[in-house]
């Protein structure tokens, strides 16, 4: 662990098991990185207020409740394949 130099340099904190996997708090760069040891799962909070997850098998998310997207500006999805929305009625 570190949390800088005596004149305030690379304020970070980096958690970071035997095998890799890790957790960098730094300060410096203003940005909170949780990564797994081979790097095929990431997920970094970046200075400028975006959210970034990586996977390299996919991404799920499970609710037993609604899940919702609102934009203030702008929804976009984009596929090298298809997309596919699913309801109760089936594929739209």
């Amino acid at each position: 662990m570190d949390d800088g130099d005596k004149d305030g340099n690379d304020r970070l904190i980096r958690l970071r098991t035997s095998g890799g996997h890790q957790i960098l708090m730094n300060d410096t760069e203003h940005i909170l990185y949780i990564a797994s040891d081979t790097g095929n799962q990431w997920m970094e909070f970046s200075k400028e207020g975006h959210i970034n997850v990586f996977g390299v098998a996919g991404i799920n998310m499970r609710s037993k409740g609604p899940i919702n997207m609102y934009s203030d500006s702008a929804v976009i999805i984009d596929s090298a394949g298809a997309v596919q929305i699913r309801g109760e009625k089936g594929v739209s």
